[in-house]
């Protein structure tokens, strides 16, 4: 009787277990050789009791609808993410998300009525200074280079000089930054680099910092000429740098734009512009502007590098003009015999440059009867001839000139004509105002001083059978111009 007992409990054992398979997840009969439904061997599969089995086979059942889920899930995140990414591209929210270091100083170019100490004299690039210049009557002095000119063809001196307290400093095609004494034209000490240099230094402080053609920027020591610090930058420099609250704001011809901590060159933040670079940055009031090769011109944040403004005029060539910046307007050039103001302060919004591409394009196919404005313009005046590189602000004009010889004065507030001279000869410099007088250097080696409000030539004075490259600098009882023939010239009454 208890043998009988036992067999039957083993019986009853054995038909309340189940197998369960391990591909579909369906019980089947304990004695079952394969699945009855997806028909997989069920060869090594552990019986368990059938509550067992059918809570393994739910929770199974469960998971696979989960994983069966999966691509979808996956699909969702990418698109979430996409969306994200997009929303941080066009409204450029990684600065303001990932702020970058602040400058450790508050280093700034030097100012005051007896110092030029930058390409422009201010960050704004006027190239104006309140003082009147002398009427030139004599050559002070004049620096050379000192090269081969027989069998040099590039030109040695390109840019204008920086000058402060008593010096004057010019960087070289020969790869040097000098520093000059400014009443005797007599090298104080040199610094010599291993790349070509086609832009002013920018005196600040204790330091002259200096841009190379090979990409390379160099601080030096005011006093000896010694290198503070020494950054690259990933493309060739073809524009003088600016310092401003404690930062070198430089562009390359790759198109990047950099903020470098001006203590020690420590990359504050960047910023790419997909186009080169040629013009020198302009800064006010914490914004950043720069013109790229095509014309596009850039507003940013200064503190972030954060865009706030870009400007397109149609895709023009440049034709390396830069940006001057004074109050709220920025002014600039473009090949067409274009002047341009527009507003620093606007902002453009997400979608905003193709949205009017897509007015022009409607206005163009007479759908729309208004031209479309561009968000920012303020004025736009086509004046004609091939316009020089940048415009000179003044306090009341801005002053441009073109090749073909015309000096041309518009009211800063409307771009109205003030009026036009001309002399009757090429013109190669921008220019610069000094005071009531407006300066600019010809092909012929002439400087002439303009009047600011009539445009009457003042007086002309010849340096030198070389065509004068850029924009006549005044400091104090002295011109500082550089010419084609390899010479600085410092001209005084």
């Amino acid at each position: 009787m208890v043998e009988d007992s036992v067999t039957d409990d083993a019986s009853v054992q054995g038909a309340d277990r189940v197998l369960v398979c391990s591909v579909c997840w369906t019980t089947n009969p304990a004695k079952a050789s394969a699945c009855r439904k997806c028909w997989r061997p069920l060869t090594g599969v552990v019986p368990v009791t059938a509550d067992e089995g059918e809570l393994l086979s739910r929770r199974r059942r469960r998971i696979r609808r989960v994983a069966g889920r999966g691509p979808i899930l996956l699909a969702i995140a990418v698109l979430l993410f996409l969306m994200v990414w997009r929303v941080f591209v066009l409204y450029d929210l990684t600065p303001l998300m990932f702020p970058p270091p602040k400058a450790s100083t508050n280093l700034v170019a030097d100012s005051g009525v007896d110092a030029w100490a930058q390409q422009g004299r201010d960050s704004g690039n006027t190239s104006f200074t309140p003082q009147n210049p002398p009427v030139p009557t004599r050559v002070k002095w004049s620096f050379s280079t000192g090269m081969d000119w027989e069998y040099e063809t590039r030109s040695p001196l390109v840019s204008p000089p920086a000058v402060s307290e008593g010096h004057v400093y010019v960087s070289t095609e020969d790869g040097r930054i000098l520093s000059l004494d400014a009443d005797t034209g007599r090298t104080v000490w040199q610094y010599s680099g291993d790349s070509p240099s086609r832009v002013s230094p920018v005196v600040a402080g204790n330091l002259v910092i200096g841009a190379l053609r090979s990409g390379d920027l160099i601080a030096l020591d005011r006093g000896t000429g010694t290198p503070a610090w020494q950054e690259k930058l990933d493309g060739l420099i073809y524009a003088a740098p600016v310092v401003a609250d404690g930062t070198v704001f430089a562009a390359t011809l790759n198109g990047l734009l950099a903020a470098m901590d001006a203590s020690d060159g420590t990359r504050r933040w960047s910023f790419q512009t997909g186009e080169g670079i040629v013009s020198r940055v302009a800064y006010q009031d914490g914004v950043v502007v720069v013109v790229s090769e095509g014309s596009v011109v850039y507003v940013l944040d200064a503190a972030t590098g954060r865009r706030r403004l870009i400007f397109d005029t149609e895709r023009r060539r440049n034709s390396f003009g830069s940006a001057a910046v004074a109050g709220d307007r920025v002014y600039f050039n473009s090949d067409g015999g274009i002047i341009w103001a527009i507003d620093r302060q606007a902002i453009t919004r997400p979608l905003g440059r193709s949205a009017f591409y897509w007015e022009v394009k409607l206005y163009e196919a007479r759908v729309y009867s208004e031209v479309p404005i561009q968000k920012g313009t303020v004025w736009v005046w086509r004046v004609g001839g091939d316009l020089v590189q940048t415009p000179a602000v003044g306090p009341s004009g801005v002053y441009s000139t073109t090749a073909q010889g015309m000096v041309l004065a518009r009211d800063v507030a409307t771009g109205e004509r003030l009026w036009n001279t001309d002399l009757g000869r090429e013109i190669t410099s921008p220019a610069s105002v000094a005071g009531d007088t407006v300066l600019v250097g010809t092909n012929s080696g002439e400087v002439l001083g303009l009047d600011a409000d009539g445009g009457t030539v003042k007086w002309e004075f010849y340096v030198g059978d070389g065509s004068i490259f850029d924009a006549p600098v005044t400091v104090g009882d002295t011109i500082y111009v550089v010419s084609q023939d390899g010479n600085l010239y410092a001209l005084s009454e």
